[in-house]
């Protein structure tokens, strides 16, 4: 109920912004009502039962979703109602001058409270007969021009109008980033966000563009792909256009003829090769584009192309999940607060895993392993490192469903005084983590404890304990 409460509130605001709009309305109805109930009771009723409609917890529930939710405000003639009580006011009013300062008010308060439409993403004064924007219109043609059914990313100032251009366009993603009509898978919405940054990573953008054959990037101007990193990937420059450049892949135009298939699961993405068999724990090379395959056959999507091609039979593989501030890809593991480890022989190993609030990260990628961990190392307990296998052994010991299957074959963690901790740390974040991580600790019979200097061995990785009570691998 409080979800759906919030929902309701989120999209009231989303839609009436300041709320001088809906204030103006409703002042202007109670008016009416009251100048003539029998007359415009004919509008208001009506309103009424819409908005008891539109703010009814059974009805969102069981009828509509947020999709449509805040559509249904359209039905309701604020603006008729406003305009309408008005009228009214003036009609009321005796002598020429009253009624040019209500109307002069009137008009200072749409000025002072309204917004220009053209400010909107995808807005723009007419300039063609497709009532849309000249830039727009230019990238599309141009992308129609070297394909009859382009498939693209594009940065979020066009998914709108493009498709109203010419639906033969197909965006990787549109109105859906948004939450409008279904959400966006996580792939899409993690390269949707790149695209936002002030510098993407085109790396990981390239990478999924040239696997999922988006034969067009289209990125702004003021954030070009610089180097050899759009011909690694088979991308050259089309054009650079006022706004916009325009990155191409010719080779992706028409069948293709790798014999490859991408499939995509609630989970992630699995490769099948020509013969139809899924490639499992190894590198493979797909139209001069190298993957990592786990050993379930899943894509670790973390792993770019020239990484997988270089790796070596014993080369550890490190994925970032959770960094100082930073989401998994961070480049600079020197920050990782939590990490996972790949040895290439079917062993998962996770290191840490983040807050609680950021549990769905490791448990990603523990769905991706099969649900069995085989080694889980944790540093001290401090929310940022230990929050999150909290929340999921947690749940796992209270019999929530969706940790139950979860298997860790082994768990390592530091020795604490717990005593010390309660006379010394008063944040209270960190001792309700601390206290937690305890309780759970104290059910777990499959767990190592280690001190400072300590080396524990884990699958025949070997992490050492160090000074900052921090387990740091020193052999790979």
């Amino acid at each position: 109920m409080k979800e759906i409460l919030q929902t309701f509130y989120d999209y009231t605001v989303q839609y009436f912004g300041d709320g001088v709009y809906l204030v103006l309305a409703v002042i202007a109805g109670v008016f009416l009502m009251f100048t003539d109930k029998k007359k415009y009771g004919k509008i208001i009723w009506p309103s009424l039962l819409i908005l008891f409609v539109i703010y009814n917890p059974w009805v969102y529930k069981y009828i509509l979703d947020r999709s449509r939710f805040w559509r249904m405000f359209w039905t309701i003639p604020f603006v008729l109602i406003a305009g309408l009580g008005f009228m009214e006011l003036l009609k009321s009013c005796n002598g020429t001058f009253k009624k040019l300062f209500i109307t002069f008010a009137m008009l200072l308060v749409i000025y002072l409270c309204g917004s220009n439409v053209f400010e909107g993403v995808g807005q723009g004064k007419n300039t063609n007969a497709y009532r849309l924007t000249q830039e727009t219109i230019e990238v599309a043609d141009v992308m129609l021009k070297y394909d009859d059914s382009p498939k693209c990313i594009i940065p979020r100032s066009l998914y709108t109008a493009i498709r109203q251009y010419s639906g033969e366009i197909h965006p990787m993603f549109g109105r859906n980033m948004d939450g409008y009509m279904y959400d966006a898978g996580e792939l899409e919405q993690k390269i949707f966000e790149e695209m936002l940054e002030d510098e993407p990573d085109y790396g990981y953008i390239l990478y999924h563009a040239r696997r999922l054959r988006y034969d067009f990037v289209v990125v702004d101007s003021s954030k070009p792909i610089y180097g050899e990193l759009a011909e690694e990937y088979g991308y050259s420059l089309l054009e650079d256009q006022r706004d916009y450049m325009i990155y191409f892949n010719e080779s992706l135009k028409g069948e293709d003829n790798s014999g490859y298939t991408w499939e995509r699961d609630k989970f992630g993405w699995k490769l099948k090769n020509p013969d139809g068999e899924i490639v499992k724990q190894k590198v493979e090379e797909v139209s001069g584009v190298w993957y990592y395959l786990n050993k379930n056959g899943y894509l670790m999507d973390y792993v770019d192309s020239e990484t997988a091609k270089n790796l070596k039979p014993d080369d550890l593989i490190i994925i970032p999940i959770y960094g100082e501030g930073e989401e998994a890809g961070d480049k600079d593991d020197s920050e990782l607060v939590s990490y996972l480890v790949d040895d290439q022989k079917g062993h998962f190993i996770l290191v840490d895993g983040g807050r609680a609030e950021d549990f769905t990260k490791p448990l990603r990628f523990i769905r991706l392993y099969g649900n069995v961990v085989d080694g889980w190392i944790l540093n001290y307990p401090h929310p940022d490192r230990t929050g999150a296998f909290n929340e999921i052994y947690g749940g796992r010991v209270e019999g929530n469903e969706r940790f139950t299957c979860i298997e860790i074959k082994q768990l390592y963690a530091v020795e604490t005084d717990w005593d010390y901790v309660h006379k010394n740390i008063k944040n209270s974040d960190y001792i309700e983590c601390y206290d937690k991580f305890h309780d759970i600790s104290s059910t777990i019979d499959n767990i190592t404890w280690a001190k400072k200097g300590d080396v524990v061995e884990v699958e025949g990785i070997k992490f050492k304990l160090n000074e900052n009570a921090v387990y740091e691998i020193v052999s790979e």
